[in-house]
């Protein structure tokens, strides 16, 4: 069904049963997320559970399509993120555990060409230069990173689509060299922020909320820390 809903069919209701349900794991709270059909609920769930499940059932649906389709239960899905303010907003893979490494020419990229496949860690940013996706123990987001021209925000380290979803501006000014990105709600923790350097830019300074902070920045990547509750950062570059 994570393709024939594309293509307009309706979906008949998927029965999940939560007699006795203590706790929702990411991946079961995931999988709803991802289904774009009814769910006919069965039983009555531990209070902690139920409320996990009342989040999971009214949270934004996750447009996403499978990416092993030879598996009657699909572990690897691409989710195309979409700000409705900016637009299109690039492409993050999801794995479940026990997905099978796929070369990222094979996934369903929006354009043909080289893709570096990267996720957050902190201060660092992890990358997998074997041009596949690896496989995981736990449900792992990872983002595509196309060949850019400029630099460019690549989302932060929280949540399954990196908060990029929460997105209300963005902007380039090439001749000042300035990135600025605001968000329409805050992230519920402090995290980081992740962008990927190109064009022969390199990272001036970087302003969270107006005040200025400490960046990581190498040839590749600029990493900054983004406090909660802040909804701004302007990034600027210099050549």
């Amino acid at each position: 069904m994570g393709r024939a809903v594309d293509y307009r069919l309706n979906a008949g209701p998927v029965r999940f049963n939560a007699a006795g349900l203590s706790r929702l794991e990411p991946e079961v709270e995931t999988a709803i997320r991802l289904w774009r059909g009814p769910v006919e609920l069965m039983g009555d769930p531990a209070p902690g559970a139920g409320s996990a499940l009342a989040r999971a059932l009214s949270s934004d649906v996750l447009y996403a399509s499978p990416q092993d389709m030879d598996n009657a239960a699909p572990l690897l899905w691409m989710s195309r993120v979409y700000a409705p303010t900016v637009g299109a907003m690039g492409a993050v893979v999801l794995a479940f555990p026990g997905a099978e490494p796929v070369p990222l020419s094979e996934l369903e990229t929006d354009a043909p060409g080289e893709y570096l496949l990267w996720r957050p860690d902190g201060e660092k940013v992890v990358t997998f230069p074997d041009a596949k996706t690896p496989a995981v123990s736990e449900l792992t987001s990872f983002g595509l990173c196309p060949t850019f021209e400029r630099p460019t925000f690549m989302g932060f380290g929280e949540g399954l689509s990196f908060g990029l979803d929460r997105t209300k501006s963005l902007a380039w000014n090439e001749e000042k060299g300035i990135l600025t990105f605001s968000l329409n709600t805050d992230l519920p923790r402090a995290t980081h922020g992740y962008l990927a350097l190109a064009g022969g830019w390199k990272a001036k300074t970087v302003k969270v909320g107006g005040e200025r902070v400490k960046a990581q920045a190498g040839d590749r990547w600029l990493v900054f820390p983004f406090p909660a509750g802040e909804t701004s950062f302007e990034a600027q570059f210099e050549k």
